[in-house]
């Protein structure tokens, strides 16, 4: 079985020799021991050109075509997974407990995703599929690049976790599907749990370096949004309040 990895070189993507960072490497090097027998696999950015050039040459236009490279590394992930099968993580993941613990029940695939409000947010940092999936296959056909105000909800909506999300919505497949919270979610972009004995892997967001100024803003909106939503009905409570007051004293 494989576990996945991507690192491409943003100002060299066809560079076949990436120079990773320590941090990195040393949790590959630790999900590595962790997961012993697993065959792990870190794909460059020439790998995962070549990967649509020998196999899937028809998607190698909407390839080229994206934008940015952080599109490209999300792009191509659902494709290595439907052609070899197996884990794919991001590098800032850290393993915990050997990830063929998740695979009870024989998923055909597994998304990580957590809570929001009143629906699931599916993140595509962690994923796992059988080779041959129905569902990789139909993220796959669906990629294509979205249009948004900000760098990081292009990203997100191109193939990125809001990509996932609306794929996962519409999909009505065979494929089994199964969904982990805390046991590879125990980290978000806005809190990190301090007990994380129920994960097997969890994410440093705080590495994220594709975002920009403006993204901040949406990002603390999206992580005070009760906050946000208390101060407004306090608000509205008092103006009310003053109002009715003074329509009583007239």
């Amino acid at each position: 079985m494989f576990l996945h990895y991507i690192w491409i070189d943003f100002k060299n993507e066809l560079n076949r020799n990436p120079i990773i960072p320590p941090g990195f490497l040393s949790k590959i090097e630790n999900c590595r021991k962790i997961n012993s027998g697993m065959d792990v696999k870190i794909w460059n950015g020439y790998d995962c050109r070549q990967l649509l050039v020998e196999n899937f040459p028809e998607y190698l236009n909407t390839y080229d075509s994206l934008p940015k490279p952080i599109m490209k590394c999300d792009m191509i992930r659902f494709f290595i997974l439907y052609k070899y099968g197996g884990f794919y993580m991001d590098m800032d993941r850290t393993c915990l407990k050997p990830l063929r613990d998740l695979l009870s029940n024989d998923p055909d695939v597994i998304l990580g995703a957590f809570r929001y409000l009143f629906f699931n947010f599916y993140n595509n940092d962690f994923l796992y599929s059988k080779p041959g999936s129905d569902f990789m296959r139909q993220c796959m056909q669906n990629i294509k690049l979205s249009h948004a105000p900000t760098n990081s909800l292009q990203v997100l909506l191109t193939a990125g976790p809001l990509f996932l999300v609306k794929q996962k919505l519409k999909y009505r497949g065979p494929d089994n599907i199964k969904v982990l919270y805390n046991q590879v979610n125990g980290c978000d972009i806005c809190k990190c749990n301090r007990d994380l004995s129920k994960s097997n892997s969890f994410p440093d967001y705080s590495t994220t370096s594709w975002t920009d100024s403006l993204d901040s803003i949406f990002i603390w909106i999206y992580c005070n949004f009760y906050l946000i939503i208390f101060i407004l009905i306090i608000v509205y409570l008092i103006r009310k309040l003053y109002f009715i007051r003074k329509i009583s004293s007239i």
